[in-house]
């Protein structure tokens, strides 16, 4: 008897995986036990709740710290399927077990963006390696900051410490401290420089991190490494410098330096987003938009993507070739750029006129802030998800899904299917198009 074979896009399988990992938080947060009343939490609450942890996003319709002990476990795990993604991990184990095919090496060079297939589980296991090691040193620290500082008993800290740290590595921004986000630790500098600490090592890339421990000097690093590392600083300094400026009374140096390091994509606040005057509100806009690094644990436009467009506009002004480090950069990227940057202004402007539908009672620059929020993967807010209806709810569920997972993951489903001028190499006649 023949079997059929069923060909499933390689891009399907990493949303179906997400998917599936959604549905398992989503039915333990229903369950009793999950929340310290002993109710467990409403159907799309949980939904909620398990969509954000899992896209590590942060934003929450609940107060966290009513979560119980298993439903504190369940949210770290959670967030951290999603941060290191559910298929590096059951890859690596799969791995030790069994040999890889080929259909395992291009899913997993897919999930992770590496361009390596040969090199793949090599990579994963030096992933995971960097991701357990950093996110103990900042348990460690968490610990002994909460112990000593706050007074916490040790069993206490401990806990308080690992999922403090494991929501700061990848980029979640969930706390379970009962009050509004890190705004009573706002001065306290030990906590604020370990979680910035932990938010850029988790932004940067679990690339670059192994490109700079294994290299170590500039000018070995790769294009890709060298942009990120560029890009992330320009955006630390220049987003604490704007926020500090344009809100000197209201915000301190502390303060500023958190908020431009968390605003792209982490989600904690030292700060009340509801007290950002308007020129804070497009500093903290913009630098959202952004994001994080590619192959890290944020989401956003990505620094790279964003070099490569300030790059594009500043050379075709200049009318010079489109390179950088000496390295010319690929035409194909530079589309993919430009593709990336119009599908996602285009999605926050549709998701944001939904919500406007949805939330009439809400003013249309916390609607945009919630969107953009959700869609970068950021987790701030300005105190718009607990009044949100069923349906501005879904809206935010589904930005938060196609936000994680890049909305080049799914529009590539559409390219598999549609390859036939490309497979053929057709070469049409070029002409003009009156352009500006």
């Amino acid at each position: 008897m023949k079997k059929i074979k069923l060909h499933i896009p390689t891009q399907l399988y990493i949303l179906i995986t997400f998917a599936l990992v959604i549905l398992f938080g989503t039915i333990c947060f229903v369950l009793p036990f999950s929340t310290l009343d002993g109710k467990g939490l409403s159907l799309i609450n949980s939904l909620f709740i398990s969509t954000s942890a899992t896209c590590v996003t942060g934003l929450s319709t609940i107060d966290c710290s009513q979560l119980s002990l298993f439903g504190r476990i369940i949210l770290a795990v959670l967030i951290e399927l999603g941060g290191l993604s559910f298929l590096t991990i059951a890859t690596f184990i799969y791995s030790m077990f069994s040999k890889m095919g080929i259909g395992s090496f291009k899913l997993m060079t897919e999930a992770l963006n590496y361009d390596r297939p040969g090199e793949v589980v090599k990579m994963i296991r030096k992933i995971l390696l960097i991701a357990v090691v950093i996110q103990l040193i900042g348990f460690s620290f968490n610990t002994i900051i909460f112990h000593f500082e706050n007074g916490m008993s040790v069993p206490e800290a401990m806990g308080y410490g690992l999922f403090h740290a494991i929501s700061s590595f990848n980029n979640a921004g969930f706390d379970i401290f009962g009050t509004n986000s890190l705004i009573n630790f706002s001065s306290d500098w030990l906590i604020n420089i370990n979680t910035m600490l932990l938010i850029i090592l988790g932004g940067i890339g679990f690339l670059v991190i192994d490109e700079v421990l294994k290299k170590r000097r500039w000018r070995k690093f790769s294009l890709n490494t060298k942009v990120v590392l560029l890009m992330t600083l320009f955006l630390l300094v220049s987003g604490t410098l704007l926020l500090k400026l344009t809100m000197f009374k209201e915000m301190s140096w502390l303060q500023a330096l958190f908020q431009s390091t968390t605003s792209r994509t982490a989600g904690f606040a030292t700060f009340d987003m509801e007290k950002l005057n308007t020129t804070g509100y497009i500093i903290m806009i913009v630098l959202m938009f952004i994001g994080a690094s590619p192959a890290s644990t944020g989401g956003g436009l990505k620094t790279t993507t964003l070099f490569v467009l300030i790059l594009v506009i500043v050379r075709f002004a200049r009318g010079e070739k489109y390179s950088a480090f000496k390295r010319k950069v690929p035409t194909q990227l530079i589309y993919k750029a430009f593709v990336i940057f119009v599908i996602e202004i285009v999605y926050v402007m549709i998701a944001t006129f939904l919500m406007a539908i949805f939330e009439s009672n809400i003013s249309f620059d916390r609607l945009l802030f919630e969107v953009i929020s959700a869609f970068a993967t950021v987790g701030l807010s300005m105190g718009v998800t607990g009044e949100l209806s069923l349906g501005g709810q879904i809206i935010i569920i589904i930005t938060m899904y196609i936000g994680r997972l890049g909305p080049l993951t799914i529009l590539s489903l559409y390219n598999n299917k549609k390859n036939v001028i490309k497979d053929k190499q057709i070469s049409f006649i070029e002409e003009n198009i009156i352009i500006g």
